[in-house]
């Protein structure tokens, strides 16, 4: 599960960036080549950072779909 010290070492972006959104993939591609990706809400200058939001991608037809979105950390994942 990525974290924001991950971008420590990236320059400027974690301190120059207005938002940032953590994805990473939880589990392996269904069997259309679909893939369940999760994002954490790691900075968001203008509001609320903590949330989660879950997305699903069809490499068939590049899709990109929010499945749910929460406004708090998902306790099963311990972001």
């Amino acid at each position: 599960v990525p974290k924001m010290s991950d971008l420590r070492d990236s320059g400027a972006i974690e301190q120059d960036a207005d938002g940032v959104l953590l994805l990473y993939r939880p589990a392996a591609a269904g069997a259309d080549g679909s893939v369940l990706l999760k994002g954490y809400v790691g900075k968001n200058r203008h509001g609320k950072a903590g949330g989660t939001v879950e997305f699903m991608y069809s490499p068939r037809f590049n899709l990109l779909k929010e499945v749910r979105r929460s406004s708090a950390p998902d306790p099963v994942d311990e972001f």
